[in-house]
């Protein structure tokens, strides 16, 4: 995975050159796009190349030279490619696929929800834990949008843990892990904060055929590993060895991208259950490439895989289903609260 990373720099350095001594047409451009689609797309093999490129090269309107004439073009390529995840950015605006995730509850269903969700996040990250019976845990990881900042990333992080250690104060001997408002952000101190819990666990990780692993993911001494890279490295701050023996993992439509991460993690290992609602859909590792300063093209490349090799294209879909529409005033308020303390005795 090392290369890959080195072939993404060599591959930038080489744009930003070209860009530096000439300005790159809108031509040149989508010829990049699709030879990055080529080589990289996790769809790549299930396609026609000379077909597709024909009908992009064609949608492109040669009368427009700024960098939005990319979008059409590029948004057919995604499609195309069946590729629900992946975007071309221009100046910030994501421009995607007309692609539909074969899900059993839409997102979109409820718009208010998402939209509260994601207002509530621009203003920060909470967590919330606290005992629910007397041997029951629970806390809620939610959306954590901080960037790639590594001292935001430790915070996040030894923010998790605090709250772990302070439940695991109370001697809970199970616990639920509410993953159902997570909408994605920046998935390391998720996995890592969580790795207080399982300081030492093979995670899976992302496959680009539903059978290899193309990458692995996997908690060191709490510290998450994705690629053979170490991402945290945060000492254990309290000792919860063998203190849970019981797990139930909450997920929802509105768990989301990083959220997902969490759930295909955690889906599949020993004394975990998932239940809820399947997951958004975006279960996809993204590769990232900025072609100018105003342009960048994120390709879907794997779908990610539990350990146990469920291969996850649409989404985590939980051990139990249960449809419900989440009480954000009250998320320990419901059937699937209910099912999970059920479960838990």
């Amino acid at each position: 995975m090392k290369s890959k990373f080195a072939f993404y720099l060599i591959f930038l350095g080489f744009v930003n050159c070209v860009n530096a001594q000439e300005k790159l047409n809108n031509e040149k451009l989508l010829d990049s796009i699709i030879i990055l689609a080529k080589e990289n797309s996790v769809n790549t093999n299930n396609v026609d190349w000379d077909f597709i490129t024909k009908k992009v090269i064609a949608r492109l309107d040669l009368n427009d030279s700024t960098p939005y004439a990319l979008a059409k073009p590029t948004q057919l390529l995604l499609t195309e490619l069946n590729d629900f995840h992946g975007a071309l950015q221009i100046n910030g605006q994501r421009y995607m696929g007309d692609v539909k995730k074969d899900v059993t509850f839409s997102y979109e269903t409820n718009q208010e929800i998402p939209s509260t969700l994601y207002q509530e996040s621009v203003k920060g990250y909470k967590i919330e834990a606290e005992m629910l019976t007397k041997n029951i845990g629970y806390i809620v990881i939610p959306t954590i949008n901080i960037g790639g900042d590594q001292n935001a990333i430790d915070l996040a992080t030894n923010t998790i843990r605090d709250s772990i250690c302070t439940l695991l104060s109370k001697n809970p001997s199970k616990l639920i892990i509410d993953l159902r408002t997570n909408l994605g952000g920046n998935m390391y101190p998720m996995l890592s904060g969580l790795g207080l819990l399982f300081p030492n666990m093979n995670l899976g990780g992302d496959s680009k055929d539903g059978e290899s692993f193309y990458s692995k993911w996997e908690l060191k001494d709490g510290n998450l590993y994705m690629w053979g890279s170490q991402m945290t490295s945060i000492p254990i701050n309290c000792d919860c060895k063998n203190k849970i023996k019981k797990y139930v993992v909450l997920t929802s439509r509105y768990t989301t991208s990083s959220g997902e991460v969490v759930a295909s993690s955690l889906k599949g290992q020993k004394n975990i259950t998932l239940l809820g609602e399947q997951t958004a859909g975006y279960s996809s590792t993204n590769s990232w490439f900025q072609l100018t300063k105003e342009i960048l093209f994120s390709p879907a490349i794997a779908y990610y895989m539990s350990m146990d090799k469920t291969f996850h294209k649409n989404g985590i879909i939980p051990d139990m289903e249960i449809e419900e529409v989440i009480d954000l005033e009250n998320l320990k308020n419901g059937k699937t609260i209910d099912k999970a303390i059920e479960i838990l005795k």
